[in-house]
C-alpha cells in the first residue's frame, strides 16, 4: 500500500508525521513523496489540512492535529492503533458528497461551502436562481454547503443541520434585509446559480470556497454556477473504537 502523509505546519505534527512514517514502514507501508503517486493519504493536522486532500478522491484518513475538528476522529495516541488496523483491513469508507463551482474559466470542487460576502461593511445584492425560481436577496452574502458544510459555516449562521445521506443543497442568507425572515433553503441536487444584482454602484465581494478566496466580484451579473460533482470524497472510519496504544515517544 502506496501512502502519502500530509502534515500541518507545525513542529508538533511535523515530529509526529516523522515518527508515523516509521511506523508505517515497519508495517510493510509504503510512504511516498506526493499525493500522486498514493493510493490513500493520511492528514496529521485539522480540518483546514484534511481539506486540502480530501477531494482528491482517495480514501484519507485523519488524525487530529487541530483545535476543532468534526472531520477528524484518530486522536494523536490512537495512531498507532489506527495503523494497524488498516494494515488489517479493519476499517470502512465513509463517502461525502461534493458540488462543483464554476467561476469565470475556474472550477472548484466543494466539500463544505461556497460563499459570497461583500468585502467591507455594506451588504450584498445579489441573486440566486434554480429551475425556474429566483430569489433576490440582500444582506451580508449568501452561504451554498454540501450537507456536511451544513454543520460548518452554515449552521453558525442558520442553526440548520443537513444530513450527510441527504441528496440535497442547503442556502443560507447571511443577516438578511431581504427577503426578510428567510435564513436557509434546502433544495435539490440541481444547478443554481449566484450572482450579484444591480445595486447603483460596484459591489466589491468575495468568493470563498472551504474557507479560501477564490475570486472576487464587482460588476452586476458577475457570478457563479454551482452543480453536484460526480467526485465524492472518501474518509477512512472504524467499526469500533479504537485502543489507545502507548503514546508516540
Amino acid at each position: 500500500m502506496r501512502v502519502f502523509i500530509a502534515s500541518k505546519q507545525s513542529p508538533e505534527a511535523e515530529a509526529y508525521s516523522r515518527n508515523l512514517v516509521s511506523e508505517a514502514e515497519s508495517l510493510g507501508i509504503e510512504p511516498v513523496k506526493s499525493p500522486e503517486e498514493a493510493e490513500s493519504i493520511i492528514v496529521v493536522g485539522g480540518d483546514g489540512t484534511l481539506l486540502k486532500y480530501v477531494k482528491l478522491g482517495l480514501p484519507v484518513l485523519g488524525i487530529k492535529f487541530g483545535r476543532r475538528s468534526k472531520l477528524l476522529e484518530v486522536e494523536p495516541e490512537q495512531g498507532e492503533s489506527a495503523i494497524k488496523r488498516i494494515v488489517k483491513g479493519d476499517y470502512v469508507i465513509d463517502e461525502y458528497p461534493l458540488l462543483e463551482a464554476q467561476v469565470r474559466d475556474r472550477r472548484a470542487l466543494i466539500f463544505n461551502e461556497i460563499a459570497l460576502v461583500f468585502d467591507g461593511a455594506e451588504t450584498v445584492v445579489g441573486s440566486i436562481s434554480f429551475g425556474s425560481e429566483k430569489i433576490n436577496f440582500e444582506g451580508d452574502g449568501i452561504i451554498v454547503s454540501t450537507p456536511q458544510g451544513s454543520w460548518a459555516w452554515g449552521f453558525s449562521a442558520s442553526g440548520v443541520i443537513v444530513h450527510k445521506n441527504v441528496n440535497a443543497i442547503e442556502v443560507t442568507f447571511m443577516n438578511p434585509i431581504v427577503p426578510l425572515g428567510l435564513k436557509t433553503l434546502i433544495l435539490p441536487l440541481e444547478e443554481l446559480v449566484v450572482k450579484l444584482e444591480d445595486k447603483g454602484r460596484d459591489q466589491r465581494s468575495k468568493v470563498l470556497v472551504d474557507g479560501e478566496i477564490l475570486d472576487y466580484f464587482s460588476k452586476t451579473g458577475e457570478g457563479f454556477t454551482v452543480r453536484k460533482s460526480d467526485r465524492r470524497a472518501k474518509l477512512v472510519r472504524f467499526r469500533e473504537p479504537l485502543e489507545i496504544l502507548k503514546p508516540w515517544k
